[in-house]
């Protein structure tokens, strides 16, 4: 009787192994990205509507930067997303001159195809509220 196995085995095994991976390893990365793009979004709308009601709170005037938001009584947006990178994103929010007449919150990915492959825009001014842009990573 036969005990062990023989090297065949094992390599035939191996490679089955091998092709197993080759497989999973890149849908385990797309389902990482979808996840990280769906929080993404969902952040970069929270930071809008952030801004929304600040400015409905203050005359139509949007904060200047996010620490308006996040230091103010009450406060808008309870976490600075600029801070630091989450969910595989960096978040920018900007105020296009010192009047507040507007703002844009971007995620752009850390790392473009890894993290994210897509950057969500939110831009508002006078006439046009928060449109949602989603773009290719640049």
């Amino acid at each position: 009787m036969k005990k062990g196995l023989t090297l065949i085995e094992v390599f035939v095994t191996t490679v089955i192994i091998v092709i197993l991976f080759s497989i999973a390893v890149p849908r385990l990365q797309r389902m990482r990205i979808n996840s990280n793009e769906a929080a993404a979004r969902v952040i970069v709308q929270k930071i809008s509507v952030a801004a929304e009601t600040y400015a409905f709170a203050h005359n139509g005037v949007y904060a200047s930067n996010i620490i308006n938001l996040t230091s103010s009584t009450p406060r808008y947006l309870e976490e600075n997303y600029s801070a630091k990178p989450q969910h595989g994103y960096n978040f920018v929010y900007s105020s296009p001159d010192i009047q507040g007449t507007g703002y844009s919150a971007t995620g752009i990915p850390v790392s473009c195809n890894r993290t994210g492959t897509r950057v969500f825009v939110v831009t508002t001014n006078n006439t046009t509220r928060a449109a949602l842009s989603v773009s290719g990573c640049i």
